[in-house]
């Protein structure tokens, strides 16, 4: 096992891998949640990004959170969920 886990650590990118370690880590902490989401959304993964982003909203990180969440959404033409979250990030 310890094998395999090795192999996969050197086969992604080393700064995702650290990324994916930390919030792994530390599951509480919504700031990793967000780094990793956004490590995320730059490599065009949106389900990841947008569990993580959520992970952050429930962990308090409420306006980062709706923040990003709402250029997750524009940027997959998901126009109401864009709104819904734009408008909640500035009501905070």
């Amino acid at each position: 096992m310890r094998d395999a886990v090795i192999a996969a650590i050197e086969a992604t990118d080393p700064g995702l891998a650290a990324l994916e370690l930390n919030a792994a880590v530390r599951p509480d902490d919504g700031e990793s949640q967000l780094d990793l989401g956004q490590a995320y959304a730059d490599l065009d993964r949106p389900h990841d990004a947008e569990r993580c982003f959520k992970r952050a909203l429930a962990l308090g990180r409420t306006q980062a959170a709706h923040a990003v969440l709402a250029a997750l959404y524009l940027s997959m033409r998901m126009w109401d969920a864009a709104e819904h979250h734009a408008n909640a990030a500035l009501a905070v």
